[in-house]
């Protein structure tokens, strides 16, 4: 029998083409779908993925040099417009103990402004509004720091020339920066209100609070080390000497730096609104707990030890001792807040 013709094997019309002796056997079409299938084979996504995954994520806008330097000139004539009131601040800071925290209260607004430099300046803009608003407002607050006559004496005037110079920083920031930019950095710009000096009228109520806490705190301790006290007021009697809870003994000074902390570790480390307002409304039993174990401490060693630790190193310079002790609670605090995770609500079927 004589052998038909050969017919070619039938192929899939999208395989990859055949070589024989060196040459291709594919048409044209066979050809451009291979080239089409090799191509789209080799991109990561395909059209509809790319589809569903939406445009690329855009940079956020930036600070800009000529905002910063705008902002920085600005600055300038703030600081040179207030310079009397920031000599004054700075000198009461280094001469009273009590507002010496005011000089770590700058560096604490530019760290935290950089540690939110991200979301703050995402969405940089210009507000000649809000900045209008706000330098209206810092105008009022000047004028009310500078009333004629005696109405405001040396002490309050000083302290609204500096509430002020600071609202008058928040204007240039919305100014340079916008709205969006000025309520993201409302933290740190509210924490800059530090640099007011309260007059020393204004703190009398917290100092009474903190001595009430402090002294009966003192007198828990003694009982708990089954040592007879007897109180009268801020008078406390005691088997071998009776010590007087002074104004000094208060810890303002602590209190203060403490009271800081607790909204900057607040801001830092926790989210929800109420666990940030637990730890600062925990700053004063704080202290008074601390300051009641300092007047405990110095007593007992007072009497069981050496009398002259009454008026020794530890009683004039111990302070730092128990506020380092204070933090560290407020620490813990924090820690364990941190530890308390939402309630998730039960799962849907």
């Amino acid at each position: 029998m004589t052998p038909g013709p050969l017919t070619p094997p039938r192929t899939h019309p999208l395989a990859a083409p055949q070589f024989s002796g060196g040459r291709r056997n594919c048409s044209p079409a066979q050809k451009y779908l291979t080239m089409a299938i090799l191509q789209t084979s080799s991109s990561p996504l395909s059209a509809g993925e790319t589809a569903r995954q939406g445009p690329p994520p855009q940079t956020p806008a930036g600070i800009g040099p000529r905002r910063a330097a705008t902002f920085l000139l600005l600055l300038a004539l703030i600081a040179a417009a207030f310079h009397g009131a920031i000599h004054a601040t700075v000198a009461l800071a280094l001469r009273d103990q009590v507002y010496s925290f005011i000089l770590l209260v700058p560096a604490l607004c530019l760290f935290v402004g950089f540690l939110d430099r991200n979301r703050i300046f995402r969405r940089a803009g210009a507000s000649t509004l809000v900045a209008g608003i706000l330098a209206g407002v810092a105008a009022a607050v000047f004028g009310v720091a500078h009333l004629p006559g005696e109405q405001a004496g040396p002490a309050v005037s000083l302290m609204f020339s500096m509430l002020s110079m600071v609202v008058f920083i928040a204007a240039a920031f919305a100014l340079c920066f916008g709205a969006p930019s000025l309520r993201a950095a409302l933290f740190p710009l509210g924490l800059a209100l530090f640099v007011a000096p309260w007059p020393r009228q204004y703190m009398i109520k917290p100092i009474e609070v903190i001595r009430q806490g402090s002294t009966g705190i003192a007198v828990l301790f003694f009982h708990l080390a089954s040592v007879p006290v007897f109180r009268e007021g801020y008078v406390l009697s005691l088997p071998r000497l009776s010590i007087r809870v002074a104004e000094e003994c208060s810890g303002i000074h602590s209190s203060l730096a403490l009271f800081i902390g607790s909204l900057l570790f607040g801001h830092m480390f926790l989210k929800a609104g109420w666990k940030k307002l637990l730890v600062v409304l925990a700053v004063f039993p704080i202290i008074s707990l601390t300051n009641g174990f300092r007047i405990f401490a110095i007593s007992m060693l007072s009497m069981y030890v050496n009398p002259a630790f009454m008026h020794g190193k530890l009683h004039r310079d111990g302070g730092f001792i128990f506020f380092t002790l204070a933090l560290a609670i407020l620490l813990v605090m924090i820690r364990l807040l941190r530890s308390i995770q939402p309630a998730k609500g039960p799962a849907s079927s």
